[in-house]
């Protein structure tokens, strides 16, 4: 099990008055198990990105949600789906299954000619 820290985000308005997240505040940890992820997805016809991250299992209630950031292994990632209760009959919760991860591009051989130039 690992340590995982919780930043809950604070939320604040932009100048025209838009709710928008302004920075990020400790708010606890739990322990959890960690199992990495790699997942390419391709989001349109010349749009590929890589998802990176962790699903997190813990016995313990969490309070986070999407949005969130969660540090793991040193480094931060934003929870991107709402945690799911983790049962076996649908009745009795065993604990919770969280889903933290960066999204980035990804460069492939066809458009790298793009920046190439």
């Amino acid at each position: 099990m690992e340590k995982i820290l919780v930043y809950a985000a604070v939320h604040g308005e932009d100048t025209d008055g838009n709710p928008i997240t302004t920075s990020f505040v400790q708010s606890g940890f739990f322990y959890g198990l960690c199992a990495p992820i790699t997942e390419d997805t391709a989001m349109d016809v010349a749009r590929q990105t890589r998802q990176t991250g962790y699903d997190i299992y813990t016995r313990a209630e969490v309070h986070a949600q999407a949005g969130d950031l969660l540090e793991i292994r040193g480094k931060k990632y934003p929870i991107t789906r709402e945690p799911a209760a983790w049962s076996r009959n649908g009745e009795n919760i065993i604990g919770y299954v969280l889903h933290a991860a960066l999204i980035t591009p990804v460069t492939t051989q066809e458009n790298t000619w793009l920046t190439d130039a």
